[in-house]
């Protein structure tokens, strides 16, 4: 009996330590279980967050070409101004080339004046004509007397001081 008592004795520790073996096994288990859960959520996390990322750059992306287009336009647009300066100023020294004020004065020189320069021999009303900002001026010393007419390279005609006061365009 004692060796019954001996047995059954030594399948009770054993089951116990069994017991105790799968039960920190379990606990581990849940553990490890726990940690693999947690690290799930945190894939999903950053999966989600991988998704706006993308999101957010294919947005930055389209904005960037829309503002790569619209910085292509305004630089056409710059050019197209630029070339209508060439253009103007081209014109404007052409003009400047073929201006000859009347053919009837002696010495007359041109009344082509720019950014308000003064001679002394320019009337007191000076006029702009549209176009070119070139000032052109009448001058009274040579040409008053005369009345002559003035063909600008505008097409405009003017007549003496008093005929341009009349037909002065309102420049205000």
């Amino acid at each position: 009996m004692s060796t019954v008592i001996t047995v059954t004795l030594g399948f009770l520790v054993a089951s116990i330590l069994l017991l105790a073996k799968t039960y920190v096994s379990t606990k581990d288990l849940k553990n490890a279980h726990s940690t693999s859960t947690k690290i799930d959520q945190i894939l999903a996390e950053k999966q989600i967050m991988l998704r706006e990322s993308r999101k957010l750059l294919l947005k930055s992306n389209r904005l960037l070409m829309q503002n790569q287009k619209e910085l292509v336009k305004q630089q056409i647009m710059l050019l197209e101004v630029q070339r209508m300066i060439h253009q103007s100023r081209k014109l404007e020294e052409e003009n400047r080339k073929s201006y000859h004020g009347c053919n009837d004065c002696d010495g007359c020189t041109s009344g082509n004046l720019l950014d308000g320069e003064r001679d002394e021999n320019v009337a007191e009303t000076d006029f702009f004509v549209n176009g070119p900002a070139v000032l052109f001026v009448l001058y009274k010393k040579q040409c008053e007397e005369k009345k002559e007419a003035w063909v600008l390279s505008h097409n405009i005609v003017y007549l003496g001081e008093e005929t341009i006061r009349e037909q002065m365009p309102n420049t205000q």
